[in-house]
């Protein structure tokens, strides 16, 4: 079997790995600043550990500003540090759809596409985050599992 078919793989070495190559996009999207204040309430829960809250806050922010990269972002981490990749995977979608250039947020999807065995669709992300960053441990790593 290979480490792209084996749920949860990875996830929390990565995701920490995510989260450091972070960009920020809040710069790019207009926002009020109460909801910027959520948004990032959201992102402390989310530093100290509290998905299930966290997670809360950024639907929130979403329903009040669809277009916040970051937050989708985000709330597809937070599903994925709850293991829930299957719910992770509209979230880091809509972001990687938003900002095409978002690096972390293709690994990230790529990573959810392998925990739930859907390996073809993984590869072709993983594929993409090597040809745009060669030097990507993780990314070959799993590629070459």
């Amino acid at each position: 079997m290979t480490a792209i078919g084996r749920p949860g793989l990875y996830s929390a070495t990565v995701l920490m790995i995510l989260l450091s190559s972070l960009t920020c996009f809040a710069e790019t999207v207009e926002l009020d600043p109460r909801v910027m204040a959520r948004f990032e309430k959201g992102q402390k829960l989310f530093d100290k550990g509290a998905y299930f809250e966290s997670n809360a806050i950024f639907e929130e922010v979403l329903e009040a500003s669809p277009d916040f990269t970051e937050a989708h972002y985000f709330l597809g981490l937070g599903y994925q540090k709850l293991g829930a990749f299957d719910k992770s995977v509209g979230p880091l979608e809509k972001a990687v759809v938003q900002e095409k250039n978002f690096l972390a947020a293709k690994y990230a999807l790529g990573l959810s596409y392998a925990n739930l065995g859907r390996e073809k669709e993984a590869r072709a992300l993983l594929l993409v985050v090597v040809e745009e960053q060669p030097e990507h441990k993780f990314a070959l790593f799993l590629l070459s599992t």
